[in-house]
């Protein structure tokens, strides 16, 4: 939905709907414009860090000679006092938010690890084949090579678990390597 400035006083923003509140018995044509009102062009909104957001500004006029979107990075998180009287510094909050972050990264990672070697057994052994398997139809060989296959397939699995656990920051479990699952 576009947005519009009114040129006389630099209000922004207004919506089409807004404008027609406005002036209700005036026609407008189509595609919409309003005396008084220029079109303020979207700019995409930039990227920001984990502890920042990006707050939309006044609007500006471009190099092109048309209104456009700005935007302002600030940060997420600023000292303040609770209502209690407590006083809840920026690095803390950061401290707390990054935190959680990095726990809810590698809970996700762990449970996609754990998934992928329940997947990587299961291609190799379906649930029939393993329940058959420890039933004692297949030959101890078969299932000797079972068990391999997955004791081998878990032990990967908790290498890199025990990684994923290491990692410190989010940079440091973005680099933890994939499993590497032994062969099908």
């Amino acid at each position: 939905m576009a947005k519009y400035i009114r040129i006389s006083d630099k209000q922004y923003p207004f919506t089409e709907r807004d404008i027609k509140a406005l002036f209700p018995n005036t026609s407008f044509p189509t595609p919409f414009r309003a005396t008084g009102f220029e079109v303020v062009f979207p700019v995409p909104k930039p990227d920001c860090t984990s502890l920042q957001i990006a707050i939309e500004g006044e609007p500006q006029i471009s190099s092109k000679g048309h209104w456009e979107q700005t935007w302002e990075i600030v940060d997420k998180f600023h000292d303040y006092t609770d209502d209690e009287g407590v006083f809840h510094s920026k690095e803390a909050q950061e401290t707390a938010f990054l935190a959680q972050e990095l726990a809810n990264a590698k809970q996700a990672k762990q449970t996609a690890n754990k998934e992928a070697c329940k997947s990587h057994i299961l291609a190799k052994y379906p649930i029939e084949i393993q329940l058959s398997m420890n039933a004692g139809i297949y030959t101890p060989a078969e299932f000797e090579a079972y068990q391999a296959f997955v004791v081998a397939c878990i032990a990967e699995e908790n290498r890199v678990f025990d990684l994923l656990e290491a990692a410190t920051t989010i940079e440091e479990l973005n680099q933890v390597e994939e499993p590497i699952w032994p062969e099908v």
